[in-house]
């Protein structure tokens, strides 16, 4: 069944940004994005389409039980597989068609250790994740490999052709793919480091990261109605971060405050605080001399 008659099967309708993302065929995609873009959701869709692979064998990682627990949820609600609860998360969930999947918490690293056989992994959340989380996903994937493929000859012709004519047909095998999505943390996180190294190999034509897709999104041109709220209750940098899905440094908390134009301009204001700033000083002269 192609992709996106699965979307539509199951009533999901990608918005522009999000089918970019569907769109790439990379081996390895990374995207980060602003609270609420359907980064989550996004990931749950990818994951139900390399599951209906027969035959395949997928991991569910996030950094805690919990998130777990949505995709995986979400997937077999979507899937019509009725999982008697409780289930163990280190089980791994087999399906009629040969398929399994089975989900990884990266706060149990361990877990994943001595494995090099996953066809796909979805990894929700990465940002929040140590970086050996994601070297032991990497690891685990299946490498590209080629391999001989068996020919079958009619008894009468195997003795009429020379043994150095039938010479073996190969295949070449894909290797596992990774999805990996994210808010972004900061800029002295591993996310950042691989973000930024991917971006550059593509402006500088590299073939380091040939293998990658990155995206950076953010929120408000999806879900306007909240980002008055977000507003309200974030500083330049944490709207940045968790609305436009920029990676931006540590908050410095200046004296002066904050705050954005709405959301339609798109703008960011910082607001004179200058006067509040002198009555501080007169405040500090007096209490000297004082």
């Amino acid at each position: 069944m192609d992709k996106y008659d699965w979307f539509e099967k199951t009533g999901y309708t990608p918005h522009a940004e999000q089918r970019e993302f569907h769109d790439s065929d990379a081996r390895f995609r990374l995207f980060v994005a602003g609270r609420r873009w359907g980064m989550t959701l996004a990931l749950t869709k990818e994951a139900e389409v390399m599951l209906m692979e027969p035959g395949t064998k997928g991991w569910v990682v996030a950094d805690t039980l919990d998130m777990v627990e949505a995709i995986m949820s979400a997937m077999h609600s979507n899937l019509e597989m009725r999982v008697p609860p409780p289930w163990n998360v280190n089980r791994p969930l087999e399906y009629p068609w040969g398929s399994t999947v089975e989900g990884k918490i990266g706060q149990r690293p361990e877990t994943m250790l001595g494995v090099d056989d996953v066809d796909w992994i979805v990894f929700d959340n990465c940002a929040y994740s140590d970086k050996r989380v994601f070297e032991l996903c990497r690891n685990a994937l299946k490498q590209p490999r080629t391999v001989v493929v068996k020919q079958r000859w009619h008894r009468r012709l195997i003795h009429r052709i020379l043994p150095f004519w039938c010479k073996p047909k190969t295949e070449s095998l894909p290797g596992g793919k990774m999805v990996m999505a994210t808010t972004p943390q900061g800029t002295m996180n591993w996310v950042y480091h691989l973000f930024s190294s991917i971006r550059s190999a593509e402006c500088s034509g590299s073939i380091e990261y040939k293998d990658w897709w990155a995206g950076s999104y953010c929120t408000y041109p999806n879900t306007p109605e909240d980002i008055e709220l977000m507003q309200r209750s974030m500083t330049t940098n944490q709207y940045r971060q968790e609305v436009l899905g920029q990676f931006v440094e540590a908050d410095p908390c200046p004296i002066g405050y904050t705050r954005h134009e709405p959301f339609s301009k798109g703008k960011l204001i910082i607001m004179d605080d200058s006067e509040n700033t002198d009555k501080l000083e007169e405040n500090d002269d007096t209490t000297q001399k004082d």
